[in-house]
C-alpha cells in the first residue's frame, strides 16, 4: 500500500458459536466499530493492537477508540473476526490476515460481548425527558440544566459524541465542592464524603462545554463530583473525563422546570 490517503476501517465481530476456530462464509459478523486511518502496511495490525489492548494504560496512552469500544460492552477482536479496509474485507486469522473474496454476511444483533455500532440520531433539545427517565441524575447550576444519564447514554451509542481525555485536570474544582450537611450557596456542589471516598476513579466524568458568543469558554462536570472530591482527598489533581461535542452537550441540555 502507498504511505497516502486515508481508509475507512470497519471493525467486524463474529457472533457464530464457533467463531474462534476461524471465520468461515457462512458465519454472522456484526459492526461494533469504525474509523479513518492513514493508509499503511499496518493499518489491521494496528486495529487489532487497539481492540485488544489500546484502552488499557499499562500498553500506553488509551485510545479513546478503545475506550468507548470496551464501555459498549464489547469483547477483544479475535481470531474469526474481520476488518474491513475501505471495501476490501480480511478475517483474523491465528497467524496473521486473509483476504476475503465475498463480503461476509453483516447482522445488526446484540450477542454477548457483541454490540452493533448504532450511531442514533437526536432531537438537539429535549423539550422533556425520555418516559424511560424517570429518576434519571440531572445536574444544575444556575439556570442550566443537563440530564446526565442522557449524555451516558449518548457515548454508548455514538463513539463521536464525546472526546476522551485520559488526564483532566481538576486541581481547581474543589473551590465547587462542599460536603452534605454543610451551609452553602446554590452554585455549590454537595458531596457526601463517605459515598464519595468509596467512588471507583478509573471511571471518567464527564463534562460538557460552555459556549458563549460561537467560542467554548471552558467545561462544566455534570457527573462525576464525588469521584473529583475522592480524588482530591487522596491527592490526585487528574482524573479521566469524556468531554461531550457542543451538539451532543445541547442533546442533553434541559429547560427549567
Amino acid at each position: 500500500m502507498p504511505d497516502t490517503g486515508q481508509l475507512h476501517v470497519r471493525i467486524y465481530l463474529n457472533s457464530a458459536p464457533d467463531a474462534f476456530r476461524g471465520y468461515r462464509p457462512q458465519h454472522e459478523v456484526v459492526e461494533v466499530a469504525a474509523y479513518l486511518a492513514t493508509r499503511h502496511d499496518g493499518v489491521l495490525d494496528d486495529a487489532f493492537h487497539m481492540f485488544n489492548v489500546g484502552d488499557d494504560p499499562c500498553f500506553g496512552p488509551p485510545d479513546p477508540r478503545a475506550v468507548t469500544y470496551r464501555l459498549r460492552g464489547n469483547r477483544s477482536l479475535s481470531v474469526g473476526d474481520v476488518i474491513a479496509l475501505d471495501d476490501e474485507f480480511h478475517s483474523c486469522e491465528p497467524a496473521g490476515w486473509r483476504a476475503l473474496t465475498t463480503p461476509p454476511l453483516i447482522t445488526d444483533m446484540h450477542a454477548p460481548g457483541i454490540t452493533p455500532l448504532q450511531p442514533t440520531p437526536v432531537a438537539r433539545i429535549l423539550e422533556s425527558h425520555p418516559a424511560d427517565h424517570a429518576g434519571c441524575h440531572v445536574f444544575q447550576v444556575l439556570t442550566l440544566r443537563w440530564c446526565a444519564t442522557l449524555a451516558h447514554q449518548l457515548i454508548t451509542a455514538d463513539p463521536l459524541a464525546a472526546e476522551f481525555a485520559q488526564q483532566l485536570d481538576i486541581t481547581g474544582l474543589g473551590r465547587f465542592l462542599t460536603l452534605d450537611g454543610d451551609d452553602a450557596p446554590d452554585v455549590k456542589v454537595t458531596v457526601d464524603d463517605a459515598t464519595a471516598m468509596a467512588t471507583d476513579l478509573t471511571k471518567p466524568v464527564l463534562s460538557v462545554p460552555v459556549v458563549s458568543m460561537g467560542e467554548c469558554r471552558g467545561h462544566i462536570v455534570i457527573d462525576g463530583w464525588h469521584r473529583i472530591h475522592h480524588a482530591l482527598v487522596i491527592g490526585r489533581t487528574c482524573l479521566p473525563a469524556w468531554m461531550l461535542t457542543g451538539e451532543a452537550a445541547q442533546t442533553c441540555s434541559l429547560p427549567m422546570e
